[in-house]
């Protein structure tokens, strides 16, 4: 998959792009990397089966480059690993609905169906993440990306910070 450049040739394009995000300290680099690869790889498969032709660029990117760069704001996102380790998650799921969990080892929250789509994945440890991930992938990627191909996203954040 290319990666989509901005009119100036020298930045990516934000607006076609789905921040897969992880904590940026080591446990989260590690960890939970990998599995946002995972992520990152299966939604490319998914637009390739599909899709004519790519509609979103998922990217591998650290919590604090989305949560300081205000564009990010209005795109989809899912965020890998627990709010300790990742300032993304620590922020969504105090907004986003449980969809699955087990025994409060590992949680999926989404909401796919709001103004912006958002997910977290993550559990009380390494297993139990990659559990939440594997789940995801297994039972609600199909949902979440039919639902991104069929939406606009809008212009301004939905969290009150324009």
């Amino acid at each position: 998959m290319s990666f989509p450049i901005d009119e100036r040739g020298d930045e990516y394009a934000i607006d076609e792009t789905m921040p897969i995000v992880v904590g940026m300290q080591p446990y989260a680099e590690l960890w939970h990397r990998p599995l946002a690869y995972r992520v990152r790889d299966r939604i490319e498969d998914w637009q390739e089966t599909y899709c004519d032709e790519p509609v979103i660029t998922p990217v591998v990117l650290s919590d604090v480059w989305v949560l300081n760069h205000r564009a990010y704001e209005t795109r989809p996102a899912i965020s890998v690993g627990g709010p300790r380790h990742n300032a993304l998650t620590a922020f969504l799921t105090e907004h986003l609905p449980v969809v699955a969990a087990e025994d409060e080892r590992f949680l999926l929250q989404m909401d796919h169906e709001s103004v912006v789509a958002r997910c977290c994945l993550w559990g009380g440890d390494p297993t139990q993440t990659q559990r939440a991930v594997d789940l995801f992938l297994s039972d609600y990627i199909d949902d979440w990306m039919q639902q991104l191909m069929s939406e606009r996203q809008p212009e301004s954040s939905p969290y009150g910070r324009s």
